[in-house]
C-alpha cells in the first residue's frame, strides 16, 4: 500500500502525456486539509466493565496529498463558456490516534497508553462541470464516486461512497491554474477487531485481548493546488 498511490498516479499521468494534444487533458497536483472528523472508539471485548475501558480519539492530522488528472469530455452552453470533463484523483493521508491497552504484570492489570498510526489512500472518479467567467474564474462542480482503503495498526478495511465537489479555478498563465475545492462525502463507520497478548493463562499459554475498533474516517476535505494543460489551445 506505501507505493500504489505513486503508481497509479503514474498510470494516469503518462496516458494524459501521450494524448494529451488529442484528447485535451490536465494534470492537478497539490495539499489537503486531510479528513475532517475522524475518529476513533476503543472497546476492549474482554472487559466485565466496558464502560471504564472505553476509549475514544479525534485524530491527530498528518499530512495529506493529491494528485490527478482529467480529460476534457465536452465544450456546452453559451458562447462555449462550459464544459465537461471525466476526471481521476488520488489522495494519500494519515493520522495517529491515542488508545487504551490492557496489560498484565506480576502486579495485575494495567492500562497503557499508547498511539495507533493510521494512513489512508483514496481513489476518485468523477464528471466535473465548470464554466468560465470574464476568462479567469471557472467556477465547478463534480460528482463521482469515492474509493478509500484504510490501514490502521496494520489492520486493512475499505470504504466506497459517493462524492459530491464544489471548487473554482483561477487562471495564473495560459495553461496553469490555481485549483480550490470542497469535496464531501457520507462515509460509514468501520469497525476493526485487533488481538493482542496479554499475559500468560492459567494453562501457561499466552491470553488474546481482543479489542474493537470503531472508526469513523471523516467527510470532509479542502484542496488547494495548481492544474496544469497539456493540450494546445486549451480553454
Amino acid at each position: 500500500m506505501k507505493h500504489l498511490p505513486g503508481v497509479l498516479l503514474l498510470l494516469i499521468v503518462l496516458p494524459c502525456l501521450c494524448f494529451g494534444q488529442m484528447l485535451g487533458t490536465y494534470l492537478v497536483a497539490g495539499l489537503t486539509s486531510n479528513h475532517f472528523g475522524m475518529h476513533l472508539d476503543q472497546y476492549p471485548s474482554h472487559s466485565s466493565i466496558p464502560s471504564l475501558y472505553h476509549y475514544g480519539q479525534d485524530a491527530a492530522l498528518n499530512a495529506a496529498f493529491a494528485g490527478g488528472a482529467g480529460i476534457r469530455l465536452a465544450d456546452i452552453g453559451d458562447k462555449m463558456k462550459g464544459r465537461l470533463d471525466l476526471e481521476l484523483m488520488v489522495e494519500y493521508y494519515g493520522a495517529d490516534f491515542r488508545v487504551n491497552y490492557y496489560e498484565m504484570d506480576t502486579a495485575g492489570s494495567i492500562d497503557q497508553i499508547s498511539t495507533v498510526s493510521m494512513t489512508g489512500f483514496g481513489l476518485t472518479p468523477r464528471i466535473n462541470w465548470s464554466v468560465v467567467v470574464d476568462e479567469v474564474f471557472e467556477p465547478f462542480v463534480g460528482l463521482g464516486l469515492t474509493y478509500q482503503m484504510l490501514d490502521i495498526d496494520g489492520i486493512t478495511e475499505t470504504a466506497i461512497a459517493p462524492d459530491l465537489m464544489v471548487g473554482m479555478r483561477l487562471r495564473i498563465w495560459q495553461n496553469c491554474k490555481a485549483r480550490f475545492h470542497f469535496e464531501t462525502a457520507p462515509l460509514g463507520e468501520i469497525d476493526l477487531i485487533e488481538s493482542t497478548p496479554i499475559g500468560p493463562s492459567v494453562s501457561g499459554e499466552t491470553d488474546q485481548s481482543t479489542y474493537i475498533y470503531t472508526f469513523e474516517p471523516g467527510m470532509t476535505t479542502v484542496f488547494v493546488g495548481l492544474e496544469f494543460s497539456i493540450c494546445i489551445n486549451c480553454q
